[in-house]
């Protein structure tokens, strides 16, 4: 399981709202 700072996973969050994917990211597994 990879340690991500909140920072750069809100990050990754907004560029995948672009793409309307942000809730597969947000959506732990």
């Amino acid at each position: 399981m990879a340690i991500i700072s909140l920072d750069l996973f809100r990050h990754l969050c907004l560029l995948s709202i672009t793409c309307g994917n942000c809730q597969l990211i947000a959506t732990p597994s």
